[in-house]
């Protein structure tokens, strides 16, 4: 569920942010990963919390979700993700699976959620 709190590109992790005037910081160091929200007032982090809560919650319960990860070597992630997330948005979009591309890690992988049939539609084209 970090892969949701950060959301496509970030963007979950900064809607939020900006939307609650904090920060929001996410450690996938560990195991299970730690967020820490800082902000000037508890009002702020309260609101930031139930927001993370409700974006996780989601999660949870969706029915019939799976997820593949898959390796990927260095050389095909951009490759994979195309100009501006292009050939990425283009799989979820055909396929109906979530794509998730690390390229921070050693090796890269490619993470992907959604439906059985959607995960293997998009396995297949990864």
């Amino acid at each position: 569920s970090v892969t949701l709190v950060i959301g496509a590109n970030g963007e979950t992790h900064t809607k939020i942010e900006r939307d609650t005037r904090t920060k929001i910081d996410v450690n996938r160091n560990c195991n299970p990963c730690t967020v820490r929200i800082t902000g000037e007032k508890k009002g702020h982090v309260d609101e930031a919390v139930g927001a993370l809560r409700k974006v996780t919650q989601g999660a949870v319960r969706r029915q019939g979700a799976v997820e593949e990860v898959i390796e990927c070597p260095e050389a095909a992630v951009h490759v994979l993700i195309g100009p501006g997330g292009k050939t990425r948005k283009g799989i979820e979009r055909d396929t109906g699976a979530r794509v998730e591309v690390n390229d921070s890690g050693k090796p890269c992988t490619v993470r992907i959620r959604g439906k059985r049939e959607c995960v293997d539609r998009a396995c297949a084209v990864v």
